[in-house]
């Protein structure tokens, strides 16, 4: 519900959700009863109703959702060729900001950026070591991230739960 709240308040033009939308059995019922009362009170929100149809379009082919890059070296590395500015995770429960990489994890200022976005379910996972190119990591705030998406540069930040106080913002230019 944190989380559900800051896209009611947020008057936010689109919502893609990542990662696990209804945990246990994933039954209708099971999704009905958890994901409609929170993040469903935003659902007419899921379809995306860009305010700049240029902007879109520059978009349109950038801004992707995987699960477990590492098991994706080959989509990865079509990823790096096409030249992906952006990739959000989910299904982690934490937040974290990679800097730019290649396909290998190795850093690289025409690489691809990416965000680990799980912090809208009903728990976090703690992080073990840090791994290569991870710039912010945080794993007990609920929030959401704001992308706005322009035709040669996109920004982000996250927008924690009400009484928390951890953000990340920040901007890049596009390829």
């Amino acid at each position: 519900m944190y989380t559900s709240d800051l896209l009611v308040e947020g008057h936010y033009a689109t919502v893609l959700a990542l990662g696990d939308n209804q945990y246990d059995s994933g039954s209708l019922s099971d999704y009905q009863a958890y994901f409609s009362p929170t993040w469903g009170r935003v659902e007419a929100l899921h379809q995306a109703r860009p305010r700049e149809p240029r902007v879109r379009d520059r978009w349109s082919g950038r801004l992707l959702r995987l699960l477990r890059p590492a098991a994706y070296h080959a989509f990865w590395r079509d990823l790096y060729a096409a030249g992906a500015d952006v990739v959000l995770n989910g299904h982690e429960q934490n937040y974290e900001r990679f800097a730019l990489q290649n396909p290998s994890g190795v850093a690289d200022p025409l690489g691809i950026g990416e965000f680990v976005v799980g912090t809208g379910g009903n728990s976090h996972y703690g992080f073990g070591s840090p791994i290569a190119n991870s710039q912010v990591r945080n794993s007990d705030t609920f929030g959401i991230l704001k992308l706005t998406l322009g035709p040669t540069s996109y920004q982000w930040q996250f927008v924690p739960e009400g009484g928390k106080s951890f953000t990340d913002r920040g901007s890049r230019p596009c390829h």
